[in-house]
């Protein structure tokens, strides 16, 4: 296992599990994204105290999905900085995901905040890569370490030869840029075996697990 990534529901008493479409874009918009973000980086916090680095492994990571809205909050990147090095997190060991969307609505100030994680040591991950209108700058122009190659892709790569040509590409390229890749929506034997054979070396997905709560020093299953 190479890692994790932390996933936010909302468990609503009348309407049950709630992903993170479904109240995201709320909490963007009233401001409660700031709260809320600092909330998960604190629990990541305490599942670290509580063992879980060592559950998934030497060298593993920790991944957290950043909002573009958190970035216009001026103490954003101080505050995260200080309240991942008083946990037992690391900073190599902890990768920032943004997606290229997130990046077109704000970004002067995304690209500026990346910039700043980048020199504080974080690892930067450009998620859903492929649906955003400039993806080819984002490879060039931001400071990311890696990208994610979006679930849409995946889903169609056994099916549509242009889908599987596109994937092929976006390996290659990303390969010789010396970004890691890691391939989202995995669901099969299959989609596994097929990005693999293009040098895909991680992947992330229902194949592998479903989204799982870590309690007493271990993910259940």
């Amino acid at each position: 296992m190479l890692g994790a990534e932390a996933l936010l529901r909302w468990e609503c008493p009348r309407r049950g599990t709630l992903g993170p479409d479904r109240f995201i874009p709320w909490a963007e918009a009233t401001g409660l994204i700031h709260p809320l973000g600092f909330g998960l980086l604190s629990r990541v916090a305490r599942d670290c105290e509580a063992g879980l680095l060592e559950h998934l492994g030497q060298d593993s990571t920790v991944a957290i999905n950043l909002s573009p809205v958190q970035f216009t909050e001026p103490d954003f990147i101080p505050r995260f900085a200080e309240l991942l090095a008083q946990s037992r997190l690391p900073r190599e060991r902890c990768k920032l995901e943004v997606t290229e969307t997130a990046i077109a609505d704000n970004p002067t100030a995304v690209t500026a905040g990346l910039n700043l994680l980048r020199e504080f040591g974080f690892r930067i991950i450009l998620d859903d890569f492929g649906t955003g209108y400039s993806s080819l700058t984002h490879l060039v122009q931001l400071p990311i370490d890696g990208i994610k190659i979006d679930r849409s892709f995946v889903a169609q790569a056994g099916y549509c030869d242009k889908n599987y040509a596109v994937i092929a590409a976006m390996l290659e390229l990303a390969i010789e840029l010396g970004l890691s890749v890691t391939a989202e929506g995995i669901e099969t034997r299959a989609q596994l075996n097929l990005l693999a054979k293009h040098g895909c070396r991680s992947f992330q997905g229902f194949y592998f697990s479903r989204p799982t709560p870590f309690r007493k020093g271990r993910l259940l299953r």
